[in-house]
């Protein structure tokens, strides 16, 4: 899983700065722009994996054609995935 949210993490700041922004400094997204950026679409490298984000907090990864549900909220400006693993919880910001 946390392969999976710095990923999501990198693909978000790249999708962000394009070469117009390329010599910006990186800055963190307020929660508004949180839901902006994400809520209600797809992360995804497009081959690999996908994080769909629903607007009800409802979380579907899909990793290598496996599926897997959770949650995602955030708190502070902080983007949280929380997933069951194995009969565990886990919560990444």
């Amino acid at each position: 899983m946390r392969r999976f949210l710095h990923t999501t993490i990198i693909v978000l700041a790249c999708s962000l700065c394009g070469p117009a922004h390329a010599r910006e400094k990186f800055k963190r997204l307020s929660a508004e722009a949180i839901h902006a950026q994400i809520i209600g679409k797809v992360v995804t490298d497009e081959a690999h994996w996908a994080h769909h984000f629903y607007p009800d907090g409802s979380l579907k990864v899909v990793d290598l054609g496996e599926p897997a549900m959770g949650t995602w909220k955030v708190q502070g400006k902080e983007l949280c995935l929380i997933q069951q693993e194995r009969k565990k919880t886990t919560t990444d910001c």
